[in-house]
């Protein structure tokens, strides 16, 4: 009897043992994590959810340093609602700086001080990668949406939305969690089964050989750029630096008023542009929504002074046309101009700055070198073809015009190949004549011609003056005189 309880007993045992490890094989193939990796490898994220906690959750966020920044959006599978958690270097560029952020819109996210969190020890820079390892304490799941779409976690969803963001190849260090940011040159959308990711008692880890599991990319888009903030940027160095100085040469130099006129009014139609895409632009970004920087409120001041010089200029043309003298509104027009020009160049340089684009002011420093440098060779040149054609138009010798043997010159210069004609002193045009004209025959000497008198030069008798006496049978004056010799 006793064997055979024991019998039963080896068996009940042996039928157990299988089982235990077939749970046990469960227990180890089970995920408790969810990761998703882009394509390029250049960002990967995973989410765990702790074990017997749902109101806090691990995170693991790495990034490549190539770019400024990365960031991973959760709760919604577009700018708008989403919980970003950013990552890029510290100041010193030994460590990483962690900011969580929320975006309202399609602009900048703002940093989210009401997300507690704390970062583990894997913490840190490894292998030209930013490695963000911490754990939400409070404030996890929700967080305010302001009318949007997002501001939740659903960690039981098997298809959470998310969004990820990469910022620009370049360089980008800073220790403050609210910081300025560039825009991002690539983003997309991913879909994250979160329902498996549950009963964590660590953190997950992300290496060169992770890839997604539990996550699958929806959308991806590539090369984005902020057209708007380069289009405002494009028409006022245009505006500004090119073609209002040009319009200056040409009233200056040139005499072209109608010319001018036209050049600044285009000017001033691309500097309304400019500043209204300025104005749009300002809206994306956390730094220039309040319009309190330096650059935005010289852009201000500078759209007013353009605006009164084009009225001051159409005021002093009307009142010219009128009077035919010269008017007061003229002589302020081109002394604001010079303002405009002086203060737009320097906003460039505050815009570029304000705008994180620094190397970009060495451009406008070069474009502003070459302005210079072309209107100085138009002056001078100008200057010279006026003092050149002013020493040819003066007479030679004190004689106007010049002499050529005994009788001024009126054909073509030997060997010119055209004609010139002199001008009178004080003209300042060459001596060119008009198109299609035709020079007037040259003057010839007149042709001797004998019509048939004889040569009376043998003949002539003494020419030595005449003697005052009277000789006898000499006629006198009562008398027929001879004919007297041709001299």
């Amino acid at each position: 009897m006793l064997f055979k309880r024991l019998g039963l007993a080896a068996l009940v045992a042996a039928g157990l043992i299988p089982s235990v490890l077939a749970q046990d094989d469960d227990n180890e193939s089970k995920s408790t994590s969810s990761t998703f990796v882009n394509a390029d490898r250049a960002i990967g994220f995973s989410f765990a959810v702790p074990e017997g906690n749902e109101d806090q959750f691990y995170f693991t966020l790495r990034v490549h340093r190539t770019h400024a920044w990365g960031a991973i959006g959760l709760g919604a599978d577009d700018m708008p609602g989403a919980l970003y958690l950013m990552v890029y270097d510290n100041s010193r560029q030994t460590n990483v700086t962690f900011s969580p952020r929320i975006a309202f819109g399609y602009h900048e996210p703002a940093y989210h001080p009401d997300f507690e969190y704390e970062l583990l020890e894997e913490t840190g820079i490894y292998d030209e990668h930013m490695v963000v390892v911490g754990r939400c304490l409070r404030n996890c799941m929700t967080w305010p949406n302001r009318g949007t779409k997002g501001g939740k976690i659903d960690v039981n969803s098997t298809s959470e939305k998310g969004i990820y963001a990469l910022g620009p190849l370049e360089g980008f260090a800073s220790d403050r969690h609210d910081e300025s940011l560039k825009f991002h040159v690539q983003y997309g959308s991913f879909y994250m089964d979160m329902s498996r990711a549950h009963g964590a008692t660590e953190p997950p880890m992300l290496t060169d050989s992770s890839k997604s599991d539990g996550a699958q990319l929806d959308k991806k888009y590539v090369q984005k750029a902020d057209v708007m903030s380069t289009m405002h940027a494009v028409f006022m160095l245009l505006s500004i630096v090119l073609l209002m100085p040009l319009g200056a040469v040409m009233i200056r130099l040139g005499n072209w008023v109608k010319w001018h006129a036209y050049n600044q009014t285009f000017a001033m139609v691309l500097v309304l542009v400019g500043f209204g895409i300025g104005i749009a632009t300002s809206y994306r970004y956390q730094r220039s929504r309040d319009f309190k920087s330096y650059h935005q409120i010289l852009g201000f001041f500078i759209v007013f002074f353009i605006l009164f010089q084009f009225a001051l200029g159409l005021l002093h043309h009307r009142q010219y046309r009128r009077t035919q003298m010269p008017t007061s509104y003229g002589k302020f027009h081109p002394w604001v101009g010079r303002l405009v020009l002086l203060l737009g160049i320097m906003n460039g340089f505050f815009g570029f700055t304000f705008a994180l684009n620094r190397r970009y002011g060495i451009i406008l420093a070069g474009l502003v070198i070459a302005m210079c440098f072309a209107i100085f060779v138009v002056i001078v040149g100008r200057r010279w073809l006026n003092h050149h054609a002013r020493n040819s138009s003066q007479p030679r010798n004190g004689q106007w015009p010049p002499p050529n043997g005994n009788r001024p010159h009126f054909g073509p210069q030997a060997g010119a190949g055209s004609w010139q004609y002199p001008m009178p002193p004080g003209h300042d045009m060459p001596g060119q004549p008009p198109p299609h004209y035709e020079p007037p025959p040259r003057y010839e000497e007149p042709p001797q011609q004998n019509i048939g008198l004889r040569q009376v030069v043998a003949g002539l008798r003494s020419t030595e003056p005449r003697s005052q006496e009277r000789r006898p049978g000499q006629r006198g004056w009562d008398n027929p005189q001879a004919p007297r010799e041709l001299v």
